[in-house]
């Protein structure tokens, strides 16, 4: 995450403008756009494609994932949170008296999606992002109306202006909780001024439910990784983070090193009450606010593995003294458990679970394979172990 952006590269053809539709030949009606769920308010033709802005000096160019639904031919509606990037774009435009220009981005290379669902930090372009990770520049093309680049492999661009005085009445839909609310609410309005795609191309579509689906898992790890960097730069001693899928990436576990409690001289409450400080702070909270439970374990602990999780919650969180509960935090305001004036306000309480096992020599000593014996012994076994496996499977072919 610390390596040098590269800028991408524009380039002249592309396979998402194959076909050009422009006028009143870019009509979203004319787009396999799905109903989703029984109650949903309206057919959503975005539910995991990337919505690209740019600021209007064009110094920041913005990827994110957010829902959009259908209006008509020409219109579609969706969230633009207050928390989200391109709500801070669109409020530079607002300043200017104009409509923002988007692009709406379907299809485009899974490490896109992945950026794009991730929450990096204000002034970060997406696409210079993923040039440093891959070490080479990604290939983008310039929109046919719009002052934007795009993915030039994606599937399908829709492209367009987000009004400044107009609203429309969107949803309800299934959301990433796994929940389909009961209220409406007026969102802004996009108007779609072309379309373009490839000769066959191919919508995506994710259907939010009961995790874990797309939502959690192209979110959850860039989630992960940006408050792990942030507790690391705090110089607090954490070995991973990962943000648990199944609990509709409102859980975030976090690892310590063995030597915690000397490097920090906490107790093992206060040091998970300073991590969920570090993930709440104003500079993390665009990536922090999806969380409202905070576990913390030790290093033995497989935080991608559910049943280690479970375990070192069971046996190893004391119901009263393992339990903090922090107030008036910012908080994912679709978890369907907080109250209606928690929700409006985006903030409430948020559990801190401490699941860090006693110190010193005479404490428990786990007696899993991977801790309880010497490194060398476990070597031998899974060898063996291997061997085995590959001899029986050769035998019975």
């Amino acid at each position: 995450m610390r390596r040098e952006p590269i800028a991408p590269v524009v380039v002249d053809d592309a396979p998402c403008q194959e076909k050009v539709l422009v006028g009143d030949a870019a009509d979203l009606t004319n787009l396999p756009t799905p109903l989703l769920h029984v109650g949903d308010g309206g057919r959503y033709i975005n539910t995991i494609g990337i919505f690209v802005v740019a600021s209007p000096d064009r110094k920041w160019t913005n990827w994110s994932i957010a829902r959009a639904m259908l209006i008509d031919g020409k219109r579609m509606t969706g969230i633009v949170s207050a928390s989200q990037h391109n709500n801070v774009i669109r409020q530079m435009w607002q300043q200017r008296g104009e409509p923002m220009p988007f692009a709406l981005v379907q299809g485009a290379e899974p490490s896109a999606l992945f950026v794009g669902g991730m929450p990096l930090r204000d002034g970060v372009d997406e696409a210079g992002f993923l040039g440093g990770l891959f070490g080479e520049p990604m290939e983008t093309v310039r929109c046919k109306t719009v002052d934007l680049e795009v993915p030039a492999s994606a599937e399908l661009v829709i492209e367009g202006y987000l009004a400044d005085d107009e609203s429309w009445l969107e949803g309800p839909t299934g959301e990433y909780h796994g929940y389909l609310p009961a209220v409406r609410k007026n969102r802004p309005v996009y108007h779609v001024t072309a379309i373009t795609h490839r000769k066959e191309p191919i919508l995506p579509v994710v259907c939010a439910g009961k995790p874990v689906d797309e939502d959690h898992t192209i979110c959850g790890p860039g989630i992960a990784a940006v408050l792990l960097e942030e507790l690391r730069r705090a110089g607090l001693p954490v070995v991973s983070a990962w943000v648990v899928p199944e609990s509709a990436c409102t859980l975030l576990a976090v690892s310590v090193s063995p030597d915690w409690a000397q490097l920090t001289g906490l107790s093992s409450t206060d040091l998970a009450r300073r991590i969920l400080d570090v993930c709440k702070a104003p500079d993390t909270v665009h990536a922090g606010w999806w969380i409202s439970r905070l576990m913390v374990v030790n290093h033995d602990i497989d935080l991608t593995d559910m049943r280690d999780l479970l375990w070192a919650w069971s046996t190893r969180c004391h119901p009263v003294t393992g339990r903090v509960v922090v107030m008036d935090q910012r908080i994912p305001a679709g978890v369907v458990f907080y109250s209606e004036a928690e929700r409006s306000a985006a903030r409430g309480p948020v559990e801190v679970l401490d699941c860090l096992m006693p110190i010193g020599e005479d404490g428990p000593r786990s007696t899993a394979f991977s801790v309880n014996f010497p490194a060398d012994l476990q070597r031998r076994v899974l060898a063996r172990l291997n061997h085995e496996q590959q001899s029986g499977s050769q035998h019975h072919s």
